[in-house]
């Protein structure tokens, strides 16, 4: 079993997650998808939007929440990711927090 095993099966149906919720399974999709030792990715926020199911709108707001708090750099149109800050999100994040709406 995948760690996508919770996530929406419809990926084109959007949820509305709280900000903490949202910024667990962006920092989750992250880390899973991160294409290089390097920390590198080459998602965009529309493929974290179908893959977490989450509006693309709170994609974008929940990455620059990441960003300013260090999870992440944009170096040459690449995020460039620090997996620390990323497991440290993990790690408080609750996987079972219920829907907001919907």
């Amino acid at each position: 079993m995948t760690m996508f095993s919770d996530l929406p099966t419809n990926l084109f149906q959007t949820h509305d997650y709280s900000p903490a919720y949202a910024r667990g399974l962006v920092a989750r999709i992250l880390l899973e998808r991160a294409s290089t030792t390097a920390g590198q990715t080459r998602l965009s926020q529309r493929d974290l939007s179908l893959l977490t199911g989450l509006d693309w709108e709170v994609v974008h707001t929940t990455l620059k929440s990441l960003m300013d708090m260090g999870a992440f750099r944009i170096d040459r149109h690449r995020m460039v990711l620090n997996r620390g800050v990323l497991y440290e999100i993990l790690q408080s994040w609750e996987p079972d927090e219920p829907v907001l709406t919907k």
